[in-house]
């Protein structure tokens, strides 16, 4: 009797380790994180990881910055990553931008969408802060 318990609860923890890596439909979870956003000179740059079970391929990526002095600043770089690795970062970044006073970043990955705020001063995007 007790061999059969032990048995019955080794299956199912089995069975559960399994449903940890698969969603509703049986499959794999490819799951995409907005990590780290960074300014610097004339760009912003983000941290893409990939902390699903499986690669993924053919991810869409968008950044939009807006704002500024006068509501001036409107710029929108998108682009297209082949695929990340299970544990995988890429670094996606935005085509240059000059301005001053406050802006607001929003990026989109796929289906994940992080929007930070923070300050441009001519080339030198400052103080970049989640929302």
């Amino acid at each position: 009797m007790k061999i059969q318990f032990i048995g019955i609860l080794l299956c199912v923890g089995m069975i559960s380790s399994a449903i940890s890596v698969v969603n509703s439909n049986g499959n794999q979870i490819d799951e995409l994180e907005i990590g780290e956003v960074t300014g610097g000179v004339f760009r912003v740059k983000a941290e893409i990881n990939n902390i699903g079970d499986i690669d993924i391929s053919d991810i869409d990526w968008k950044i939009e910055i807006t704002g500024g002095f006068l509501e001036r600043i409107n710029k929108t770089t998108t682009g297209l990553i082949p695929v990340i690795p299970v544990n995988g970062k890429e670094i996606i970044t935005s085509s240059p931008i000059i301005g001053f006073g406050r802006i607001t970043i929003h990026i989109t990955v796929n289906d994940v969408d992080k929007t930070v705020n923070g300050f441009i001063f001519l080339c030198f995007i400052l103080s970049l802060l989640s929302c």
